[in-house]
């Protein structure tokens, strides 16, 4: 079945350009918004968004163009179903696996590209960025060699685990520490739900003082499941 594009009802004309973001957490969706994203589909690792959500909000941008981050392997294909049945808009699914590459390729869009060299663009922006999380595990198991104990913290980078710890901070650190390298400029952590304001505020005074030569951003994301994203670029 295709769904064709409704023209809005006031007539006004489209936009050159949409871009649609799929992520979960009031403070990641607001950070998103900063960075020129026009409609936000809810989703991430716990709740896959549906192919008619994606399609709704791609429509929704009411724009010629329109580049969509799934950020996240498991709803790429959503997004490109999405895609495939969409006429009238040239729908670009740009790749993103994660929240900190979705970031990446937002900040890499350029309004005075084209469209292709705009696809292009973010997805180079993706390939230099490192992804980690930390969150808890639910379950006793050996995972890669490492054990894991239920409720311990799990460092996770890209989908290896580096480091299992009863402490989340000390999860992040140590996660951290494995990402970075002599080539890295930005370290960004996103704080999920299950982390105060002050815990906030520390970790980035902390961060700071740990990696004085690089630029460290870290914003409350709310996220459920995760109580920390990190992105290394």
């Amino acid at each position: 079945e295709k769904f064709l594009l409704e023209k809005a009802e006031d007539n006004t004309p489209l936009e050159q350009f949409g871009i649609v973001s799929v992520c979960a957490g009031n403070g990641i969706e607001d950070l998103f918004k900063s960075f020129g994203v026009n409609q936000i589909v809810s989703g991430g690792q716990t709740m896959n968004p549906s192919i008619e959500d994606i399609i709704k909000a791609i429509k929704s941008c009411h724009a010629k163009n329109v580049f969509v981050l799934p950020n996240n392997s498991n709803i790429i294909m959503a997004a490109t179903q999405a895609a495939d049945v969409i006429e009238g808009i040239n729908v670009l699914v740009v790749p993103t696996k994660t929240i900190p590459q979705g970031m990446s390729a937002c900040q890499a869009f350029n309004p005075d590209l084209d469209s292709s060299n705009n696809y292009e663009e973010m997805k180079k922006a993706i390939k230099l960025v490192k992804s980690g999380s930390v969150t808890y595990a639910i379950k006793d198991t050996v995972i890669d060699g490492v054990e894991v104990k239920k409720d311990q913290f799990m460092g996770i980078e890209g989908k290896a685990i580096k480091v299992c710890v009863d402490d989340k901070f000390e999860a992040l650190y140590s996660l951290i520490s494995s990402m970075v390298n002599d080539e890295s400029y930005l370290i960004t952590v996103l704080t999920g739900e299950d982390i105060s304001e002050k815990q906030c505020s520390q970790l980035e005074e902390k961060l700071q003082n740990d990696y004085p030569e690089i630029d460290i951003a870290v914003s409350r994301g709310n996220q459920p499941v995760y109580s920390f994203l990190v992105g290394v670029e």
